[in-house]
């Protein structure tokens, strides 16, 4: 049941191909440009574990690339240097954070063929979920808001 969730998960973020997605895709992963061009979204639905990873990887990929949008857009936004240091500083403790809650969330499948699956899933979605909080940051424009100067 888990591993479906985590399939509908990185099949709905991967709801755009563009080719700079496919491009770092391929770069990541190993696979060919005209690979994932071909099997980025059907991946998900083959039952090839390495076409549901391509498949996982373009969707993890899709979420970093906006997250990094969204981390600039906010760095933007903040005018003292004291909230940008305070933000990276954030920023580079969450991902720390991201990429270990993921090796524990995928430490029953180590060894197994589902592990890449189940660590891309949970990347994909810990990376969506910090979109998100983000993004609220960057809608906030009152005095209490993080980062606010």
């Amino acid at each position: 049941m888990r591993k479906l969730t985590l399939l509908l998960a990185l099949i709905a973020t991967s709801a755009m191909a563009n080719d700079k997605v496919i491009n770092e895709t391929a770069r990541r992963s190993g696979f060919s440009v005209e690979d994932v061009k071909k099997w980025h979204k059907a991946g998900c639905d083959t039952g090839s574990p390495s076409l549901m990873y391509l498949c996982g990887e373009y969707g993890f990929v899709e979420s970093d690339l906006k997250l990094n949008e969204t981390y600039k857009a906010l760095l933007r936004k903040m005018q003292s240097k004291g909230s940008k240091e305070k933000l990276r500083s954030v920023q580079k403790a969450w991902l720390a954070y991201r990429d270990k809650t993921c090796e524990f969330e995928a430490l029953s499948y180590l060894g197994g063929r589902d592990y890449q699956l189940v660590y891309v899933g949970c990347l994909t979605t810990q990376t969506t979920d910090r979109i998100m909080k983000l993004e609220e940051y960057l809608a906030c424009n009152d005095a209490g808001c993080p980062g606010a100067d």
